[in-house]
């Protein structure tokens, strides 16, 4: 997994989560998963096409979801109704996803995404066969949203330009980790 591919969706996930939630998130531990199940009892899959391709998984438990959501509509959790809270969650993952697309566009990559597609329960099979899975947590006062992120670049694509230089991805992402964590 390149950095470069997955930057844009941690800086996206952070800039999504403070402006629409107008709280501060905390990133987890990074590990690489390897789990064939959804990540949570909610989960959005939105798919990346182009130059990078692959499949982002946004995991969370529905109260999570239903506490989002109840966020960036001001209403009290309890009021969100199952579909409201599905279009909701779907809604985070299309920002998180198409922000981190532009970036990677940005850097010379095409990039398409693939409309939200929502799964609800747990441990539903969900293969990325030849992809790694990244898994990246993040707490926040609304519970954890688990971002995995299964991405490569397709074969035969080219960077369109040249825009600056990407070090190891564990390298880069471990130095950001939370102090105490590795």
């Amino acid at each position: 997994m390149r950095t470069e591919f997955v930057n844009p969706f941690v800086a996206a996930a952070l800039h999504v989560f403070r402006q629409e939630l107008k709280e501060e998130p905390r990133r987890g531990p990074l590990r690489l998963e390897g789990s064939r199940v959804t990540p949570g009892e909610v989960t959005v899959a939105v798919g990346v096409a182009g130059d990078v391709e692959g499949l982002v998984l946004y995991g969370m438990d529905t109260s999570t979801a239903q506490r989002i959501v109840a966020s960036i509509l001001g209403i009290p959790p309890l009021r969100v109704e199952d579909d409201i809270m599905e279009s909701g969650a779907a809604e985070i993952g299309n920002m998180i996803t198409g922000r981190a697309s532009m970036e990677l566009e940005q850097q010379g990559y095409t990039c398409d995404i693939t409309p939200p597609l929502v799964l609800l329960g747990r441990n539903i099979l969900i293969s990325t066969v030849a992809f790694e899975r990244l898994e990246v947590p993040f707490d926040l006062a609304t519970g954890r949203v688990v971002l995995h992120i299964a991405l490569r670049q397709r074969m035969g694509a080219r960077r369109k330009q040249q825009a600056g230089t990407a070090n190891n991805l564990l390298i880069n992402l471990l130095q950001s980790q939370p102090a105490g964590e590795s």
